[in-house]
């Protein structure tokens, strides 16, 4: 029994993966020690050129990761950005949620145009 190709990742996504890790990794980390669960994003997006399958695998595990724990984070400091935050940390959330809605919109995209073009 063959093992069926693995697609890799566009560079696309790989780089908005990776960058979207280390903008949220190098603003989380250093007020709330979140930032190290970035690194599976960074991780990922790095090996998923020669590592197909547990690039992929480590990108949405990463994804999912970051979407589930600095997202509500960052969205509850731009909901509290008048209560005097830093504004460079208030911008830093703003950067943050709007690379991880990028990233995780355009991994469900290619996620949804890979089985389309399975299914054909």
């Amino acid at each position: 029994m063959t093992k069926p190709d693995v697609v890799p990742f566009s560079k696309n996504i790989r780089w908005l993966a990776g960058g979207t890790g280390i903008i949220t990794g190098s603003i989380f980390l250093v007020d709330f020690g979140l930032g190290f669960l970035s690194a599976f994003l960074v991780v990922g997006a790095l090996i998923a050129g020669r590592f197909p399958q547990r690039g992929k695998e480590l990108t949405w595990f990463g994804a999912g990761v970051v979407s589930l724990t600095i997202l509500p984070l960052s969205i509850w400091v731009l909901f509290h950005a008048l209560d005097g935050t830093d504004p460079w940390f208030t911008a830093g959330s703003a950067v943050s949620v709007l690379f991880i809605v990028l990233c995780d919109a355009a991994l469900l995209i290619e996620a949804i145009n890979r089985k389309r073009t399975r299914m054909r």
